[in-house]
């Protein structure tokens, strides 16, 4: 099977290492430079009030989105973890959370989410095997509110084009999940704009 520019460059970025030797402000972020670029593109333009995180990590990804938020004026990160044994960046906008992100209690989330109070979008980047996410976007997506994300990362995974030994995992989740449920669109046309993206993003339309 040939391999594409794009795809061809995916593969060596990825296994350069290159997506773990960024910083944001400081803090370690492990994402594409391309797929961060999206991200604040969709906060910016959707304008969520509440964006939940699972996979902490250093901080810096909840460190980035809080300073976009910071120039819409309003909105919050909960980011989820099993640890806190992290020195991680604070924010006014950050709220740290320890448990897993698969279970339903796992912090003081529910309140703000209860009857679409607030436009809420989630990111999923924590456990990256397929048991774990699939429970995940069961509790999370009936939470993310119409119009706003759910975003997939990682789902590269499994020889999606990198990682073919993985075994599955966030791509075969997600796929799984989606194709039962008509509440949300994948969008491929963000694809389109930097020719890869290790994750995957879906808008909810109903």
């Amino acid at each position: 099977m040939s391999t594409t520019p794009a795809e061809a460059y995916h593969k060596w970025f990825y296994d350069s290492h290159g997506w773990s030797k960024g910083a944001w402000c400081g803090n370690q972020v492990l994402k594409s430079p391309t797929d961060l670029i999206l991200l604040q593109e969709i906060i910016y333009t959707n304008k969520p009030q509440i964006i939940v995180e699972t996979g902490t990590w250093c901080g810096g990804s909840a460190l980035f989105m809080a300073m976009v938020l910071d120039q819409l004026g309003e909105g919050w990160i909960i980011s989820i973890d099993t640890s806190d044994t992290l020195n991680r960046p604070t924010h006014p906008r950050i709220q740290y959370l320890k448990g897993d992100s698969s279970f339903q209690d796992v912090g003081e989330y529910a309140q703000h989410m209860e009857a679409g109070i607030a436009r809420t979008m989630v990111v999923l980047d924590s456990d990256h095997h397929y048991p774990h996410v699939l429970k995940e976007l069961q509790l999370w997506a009936p939470k993310v509110t119409r119009g706003q994300y759910l975003v997939v990362e990682d789902t590269n995974l499994n020889g999606h084009p990198v990682q073919p030994g993985w075994g599955k995992g966030p791509g075969e989740a997600a796929q799984d999940f989606f194709n039962t449920s008509k509440d949300f669109k994948k969008d491929t046309e963000l694809l389109k704009k930097y020719g890869f993206s290790f994750n995957s993003w879906y808008q909810r339309v109903s």
